[in-house]
């Protein structure tokens, strides 16, 4: 049998093979390297000590970030937006030549449309490891279907940041897990970012 998930954005793309397929799975090295991180650590609306925490509409005049911006609940971090705000968290993991992380992440959004607003491309929740521009990122605009979240690892070498972003979206990003840990080496053929190389 074979199913397909239609969503609001198209279709996901199901990919047929003779044997299975070869699966990445990174080998850790230590500890989570953002403990601080997890829902049950978050502060209500705030961030975790060694995280930045922006809140604007005009980035020449920041807001203050309130319980309603973000929370914790039912154990995940939640982030709200009124469909203008934007909000952006970010942890800096230095600049570690050699080394390669992996951030894991469980998400999904929720909002009283098909997207996160009109215009997909401004509206997103994103998720960004390494290079502030050209690290490895991941979007959501469009609404899952109900109850799914998405489960995912972004990739970097040499450090970088952990940059969280709810841009001018009317609804919620919900953040069930956030770890970042070194690892012993990089998916083959993976392609690290960086701005001005």
């Amino acid at each position: 049998t074979l199913t397909l998930a239609f969503t609001p954005e198209g279709y996901r793309l199901i990919k047929i093979a003779s044997q299975p397929f070869e699966i990445f799975t990174p080998e850790k090295i230590g500890e989570n390297l953002i403990p601080e991180a997890a829902p049950a650590k978050w502060p209500n609306g705030a961030a975790p000590a060694g995280w930045t925490a922006t809140k604007f509409i005009d980035e020449k005049n920041p807001l203050k970030l309130t319980d309603a911006d973000v929370s914790v609940k039912d154990g995940s971090i939640v982030l709200t937006s009124d469909g203008e705000t934007q909000l952006r968290f970010m942890k800096q993991i230095g600049q570690n030549p050699g080394k390669f992380y992996a951030l894991e992440v469980e998400a999904t959004i929720e909002s009283s449309g098909a997207f996160l607003g009109e215009f997909p491309d401004a509206s997103n929740f994103s998720i960004n490891l390494g290079d502030l521009y050209l690290g490895h990122k991941r979007t959501m605009t469009s609404q899952p279907l109900p109850g799914a979240t998405q489960k995912f690892r972004l990739y970097t070498e040499g450090g970088g940041v952990v940059d969280i972003a709810l841009r001018k979206a009317k609804g919620k990003a919900i953040i069930k897990k956030l770890e970042l840990y070194e690892i012993k080496a990089l998916p083959q053929g993976f392609q690290v970012g960086k701005y001005g190389q």
